[in-house]
């Protein structure tokens, strides 16, 4: 819960933090073991690449368009929420869009550093964040800090394994 709040993610969201968290922990190994418990219970090697490739609620350029383009207008700005399963194609991911709706996309890429210091990306994304806090009634975690919102995505290497990735129940 704590990841939540300090992270400013709406409460509507916390459900596909909760099963990422759960997906995660389920495929890393702790404790005495050297070996994931679903690799333990299963007896399968487990992969964990697709949900190490984003961060919950990280920022990403999503296209909804079937045929991606490199056009600058084409690529939309969206919170990343997990992988999809049992939707599409591997690699597909769930997607918090500006209208505050969730959708699977295959097409999702990171929102680099130096695209979070450009006052376009800037003013993006504090409209972005203003709009789903809205839209998702989130003033108990209304992001107010900081007045640069760059500056809080800037050192993406210092999120793990402290900031992780949360998915959609998908029933897998």
């Amino acid at each position: 819960q704590s990841r939540m709040v300090e992270g400013c993610i709406p409460r509507r969201l916390w459900d596909y933090g909760l099963v990422y968290e759960s997906k995660v922990l389920s495929r890393i190994s702790r404790g005495h073991s050297e070996c994931p418990g679903l690799e333990e219970l299963t007896g399968n090697t487990i992969d964990i690449s697709e949900w190490l490739d984003f961060s919950f609620y990280e920022l990403v350029w999503y296209w909804d368009k079937p045929k991606p383009t490199n056009d600058r207008d084409a690529k939309l700005l969206g919170r990343w929420l997990g992988v999809a399963h049992q939707v599409g194609s591997s690699l597909c991911y769930w997607v918090l869009t500006e209208s505050g709706k969730v959708f699977a996309c295959a097409t999702v890429q990171h929102v680099t550093n130096d695209e979070l210091r450009t006052p376009d990306t800037i003013a993006q994304v504090q409209k972005f964040t203003t709009d789903i806090n809205q839209r998702l009634q989130a003033d108990d975690h209304a992001n107010t800090e900081p007045t640069n919102p760059a500056v809080r995505f800037l050192d993406q290497d210092d999120y793990w394994p402290e900031h992780q990735h949360f998915p959609m129940p998908d029933g897998d």
